[in-house]
């Protein structure tokens, strides 16, 4: 028997033997600790409660700009049906009598005649024609009674060099026996919207300075 061949057998599988366990031996990835996985689910929560925050905080900006919008319309239209129920006015720096003369020029020119003309009133009308005339006339009046009128009234008033106007709009008609009917107008809106921008002229013109 060959001793050195039987003596090296042994020594090539021993070293065999460790270069496997070697390559068996290398480290195994941990699987992640129930700890940090723990953590990764917190930290998903915390940031979904932060977008449903987020979300509520702008839900209720956007509830807040809807309600004080509808506050301000609301409080616009109650201004506006307030004013209605009163007769236009505006207050001029002018002497009476210039503010006097420009409405009569005006109301010329709205093709209205002077019915009254007293040192605090001004009365204006203008026949109402044609089919809305037929129908005012039956509102406001009856087959025996004048046509319907347009009819402005204007109280022009002065105190240290400041005019006050109050314009009262109306539609009437006089009756056979005198009486006049009246049917208040200062509700309707396209009637009125034109008054104040003929106040609004008005004051802009009474106040340029006189030119010598």
């Amino acid at each position: 028997m060959n001793l050195t061949r039987a003596t090296t057998f042994p020594l090539v599988f021993f070293a065999i033997t460790i270069v496997s366990f070697g390559q068996d031996s290398s480290p195994t990835p941990k699987p992640q600790s129930p700890k940090s996985s723990n953590l990764s689910k917190d930290e998903k929560k915390a940031s979904e409660r932060e977008h449903k925050a987020q979300r509520q905080r702008l839900e209720a900006e956007q509830k807040e700009q809807k309600r004080q919008a509808d506050v301000s319309r609301k409080t616009s239209e109650a201004a506006e049906k307030r004013r209605y129920q009163q007769p236009a006015r505006i207050q001029i720096s002018s002497d009476s009598e210039k503010v006097r003369g420009l409405i009569i020029l005006a109301m010329s020119s709205w093709n209205y005649s002077l019915e009254d003309d007293s040192k605090y009133r001004l009365v204006f009308t203008r026949e109402i024609k044609g089919m809305k005339g037929a129908l005012a006339q039956v509102m406001v009046g009856n087959s025996y009674s004048g046509p319907a009128k347009h009819t402005m009234a204007w109280t022009v008033s002065e105190v240290e060099g400041l005019t006050s106007i109050l314009v009262d709009l109306s539609v009437t008609a006089q009756m056979a026996q005198g009486k006049v009917n009246r049917i208040d107008m200062n509700k309707d809106k396209e009637w009125r919207r034109a008054v104040e921008l003929m106040l609004g002229q008005l004051k802009r013109r009474a106040e340029l300075p006189s030119q010598k």
